[in-house]
């Protein structure tokens, strides 16, 4: 996780990553867990994952418009 956020932090306009399918539901999955679901994010380092998730997308979303709308289209945001 923490290398898809160097990824991420480190080159947010390339489109690699957000323009496979399962990218944006996948790390909105992660933080939509972190949030409910307490006893996966107390277990081991699980703690940290939401919150690059969170990042992940942020970087790649903030970046572009046509990123924002793939996170609106795949409802990344609830």
């Amino acid at each position: 996780m923490s290398a898809l956020w160097s990824l991420a932090m480190s080159h947010p306009d390339d489109p690699t990553l957000p323009s496979l399918p399962p990218f944006f539901p996948s790390m909105a999955s992660l933080v939509h867990r972190g949030l409910n679901d307490p006893n996966w994010l107390y277990k081991h380092q699980n703690i940290y994952i939401p919150y690059y998730a969170a990042h992940v997308i942020g970087s790649y979303t903030i970046s572009t418009a046509r990123s924002a709308l793939w996170g609106l289209h795949l409802l990344v945001y609830p």
